[in-house]
């Protein structure tokens, strides 16, 4: 019995293989369209915030350090003078104790995994910008583009994505 020959049209390749080493060929095709589809494709209102933060990680990864220790610094900052906070804070949508406790997660959150973040866009994006710590982590971004220490094409595609 000759070997296998199977042809693919859409794809136009010739190899042969069994046809369980094509069905995991085309498997893997498939959900790799279908990520594609799923984030990149997507117009950008349509990302949800964690998706738009894995985009912005693998698009500046040297940008990420530095952010991670300005988030920390804010983060130790809102802790440590919580008293001063308290009594310029007026009546907010947050209250300051509430607020408190984000900058304390964060910082929890930034202590336990610390490098991993700059290597890793879906740890950072997970855990830094999900559930009610992105309310701490976004503003502490916002605040950041403003710095003299982020890069203007960051601090654009920092606007670019985040304030759609």
């Amino acid at each position: 019995m000759p070997s296998e020959k199977v042809t693919t049209i859409s794809l136009n390749w010739q190899f042969p293989c069994s046809s369980n080493t094509l069905l995991i060929f085309k498997y893997k095709i498939w959900a790799n369209v279908r990520l594609l589809k799923r984030t990149i494709m997507k117009p950008i209102h349509r990302l949800s915030l964690k998706n738009k933060i894995k985009i912005l990680h693998s698009l500046f990864p040297g940008e990420i350090p530095e952010y991670i220790c300005y988030l920390k610094n804010r983060a130790i900052e809102t802790i440590d003078s919580k008293e001063e906070i308290a009594s310029g804070w007026g009546n907010n949508v947050i209250k300051q104790g509430y607020w408190t406790f984000l900058a304390n997660s964060t910082f929890d959150r930034i202590r336990r995994y610390g490098n991993s973040f700059e290597h890793c866009g879906k740890l950072f994006a997970k855990l830094l910008f999900k559930d009610s710590v992105s309310l701490f982590t976004v503003h502490a971004l916002m605040q950041y583009i403003e710095t003299e220490d982020c890069s203007p094409k960051f601090a654009l595609a920092v606007k670019l994505l985040i304030e759609m």
